[in-house]
């Protein structure tokens, strides 16, 4: 009879230890594990950090079905509020998040001034917006980029609430705008401007005056004084666009007007505000 009473006592510990290592074990699974973090939503796909451990996910819409997903990304569109409930499963616990994403109006139009500023309107509920330059985006609080680099540019843009990865919304169509490099190497030699540059005309001003110019020179009398220069390129304004402007300042050096050979030397008067001279051999 005590032999009976000892082993069914003996049989109660050794099933309330293995429950006690269970729970333990599910205990510790809980505190080591984490839920999913960084849940966000483009208008295309949730996607969230991988998180060590878990075996796989589940995504959950508006307390739906949950579905499995076995990447850190799930393919969902939608222009509407919803909640969305992403868990992570392991080998004998879960861990979920949920957060409740709105949506933000897409900008409809990007405008590109002749200069190749790209504007856009503000939209509502937005503190500042994405802009994707040929793939690399950056977040501007304005509603305008006014720097583009030189060269092909790919441009979209949609607007963010920063701090708050709850909203959501999708790029603007992309636009093409291709900026013209700025001139280089301007010159004058005393009776033509001259520049190098691809484009086919360009907005020349000299003391004020703005001429626009085919080719790469402008002939202009300083009447030997100085004078202040800026140019650029210009663009057709419709698929290419206007470059930085280039400023110059040229200064009118006095003649050299006293030419002599001393000693077999040759010599002349020295020129006020003349780094240099520029001796020109006559056959």
């Amino acid at each position: 009879m005590k032999k009976k009473i000892f082993m069914f006592i003996l049989s109660v510990l050794i099933m309330s230890l293995a429950a006690f290592g269970i729970a333990g074990c599910s205990k510790a699974e809980d505190l080591l594990f984490k839920a999913p973090e960084n849940v966000s939503y483009d208008g295309q796909f949730i996607t969230w950090g991988k998180v060590d451990g878990a075996k796989h996910y589940t995504v959950s819409i508006d307390g739906g079905e949950a579905s499995r997903s076995n990447s850190t990304t799930y393919a969902y569109a939608s222009n509407e509020t919803f909640e969305v409930t992403v868990t992570a499963v392991f080998e004998k616990t879960e861990k979920s998040t949920s957060i409740t994403f709105k949506p933000l109006a897409s900008i409809a139009n990007i405008t590109v001034s002749d200069n190749g500023e790209v504007s856009w309107d503000a939209v509502s509920g937005a503190n500042a917006y994405a802009v994707s330059v040929n793939g690399k985006t950056q977040n501007v609080t304005d509603t305008r980029i006014t720097t583009l680099p030189e060269g092909s540019n790919r441009v979209k843009v949609k607007p963010i609430v920063s701090g708050d990865n709850s909203y959501y919304s999708s790029f603007s169509q992309e636009v093409n705008v291709y900026i013209y490099g700025a001139p280089k190497d301007v010159k004058y030699d005393g009776t033509m401007v001259l520049w190098t540059g691809s484009a086919s005309s360009y907005l020349i001003t000299i003391n004020g005056v703005a001429t626009e110019v085919k080719g790469n020179s402008f002939a202009y009398n300083s009447e030997n004084r100085d004078f202040k220069l800026e140019i650029k390129s210009l663009g057709n304004h419709t698929s290419t666009y206007d470059s930085k402007i280039v400023s110059e300042e040229f200064h009118y050096l006095d003649a050299v007007t006293e030419l002599f050979v001393e000693d077999g030397v040759i010599k002349w008067n020295a020129i006020n505000g003349a780094e240099g001279y520029k001796i020109k051999s006559v056959a």
